[in-house]
């Protein structure tokens, strides 16, 4: 059943002309899906993606629920008729408490078609945030993830990080993953220091201080930064 409702949104959303990528994990997709699927999707489009994600949700009767909200991330749960759940987080920004560390507008410009019918980003950039999230939420990075931190690695390649990280601590980050180093708390401080510096230098004050602003309110004090999704799908969420 999730096979056939995530081939019709993939299709759906290549026909519309959706700017979205699934994030990772795509592999086996839509036959197969290993723990959730990682949508990026451009902030314009959110409005219409989360349109046909709430037809096709209806039209396959799955009972809708949010797990999660943060600034500019929804974490999703779609369950089927035998109370089997579907997750799908949805994400049109890559911040760390309001301070963006990888341009999703590149990243989406940067994508491959998959089997002829997923849309995912170049490995570079599926490199660059894969990394980045264990780096700068969990300071350390998971050892089944190595592997594929690897085989999607492509040194010398500091696109990804322009703007938020210099050459400097980016050979950091490919010398960690050469290097098989799990523990990361002191790369991660130097790295949010980088974030921190580039952010002020390169946005305005007024955008930097405002975008940390709203993190702490949705996360703390929800109020209707996403009333146009809880209506589409008719739902409450509490937090």
């Amino acid at each position: 059943m999730d096979a056939i409702f995530l081939r019709e949104l993939f299709e759906e959303l290549n026909k519309e002309s959706i700017r979205y990528c699934v994030l990772r994990g795509y592999e086996k997709l839509p036959k197969k899906v290993v723990n959730d699927v990682d949508f990026g999707i451009a902030s314009s489009d959110k409005k219409f993606f989360f349109s046909i994600l709430n037809k096709l949700a209806f039209k396959h009767c799955y009972d809708v629920k949010i797990e999660l909200i943060r600034l500019d991330v929804i974490k999703m749960q779609f369950y089927n008729e035998f109370d089997e759940v579907l997750k799908i987080d949805i994400w049109w920004s890559f911040n760390y408490v309001g301070l963006e560390y990888l341009n999703i507008d590149e990243l989406l410009s940067s994508k491959m078609l998959y089997n002829g019918l997923i849309y995912v980003p170049s490995e570079e950039y599926e490199f660059a945030l894969s990394f980045l999230k264990e780096l700068l939420h969990n300071n350390w990075i998971r050892k089944d993830k190595i592997k594929t931190l690897k085989s999607k690695m492509k040194e010398n390649s500091y696109k990804p990080f322009e703007g938020s990280f210099n050459k400097a601590i980016v050979k950091s980050f490919y010398l960690a993953v050469n290097n098989s180093e799990l523990k990361l708390s002191k790369l991660s401080a130097k790295a949010k220091v980088s974030l921190i510096f580039n952010n002020f230098k390169n946005k305005s004050l007024y955008h930097v201080f405002n975008k940390i602003f709203i993190f702490f309110k949705i996360r703390y004090n929800y109020k209707d930064e996403y009333g146009f999704l809880l209506k589409q799908f008719s739902l409450d969420f509490k937090n």
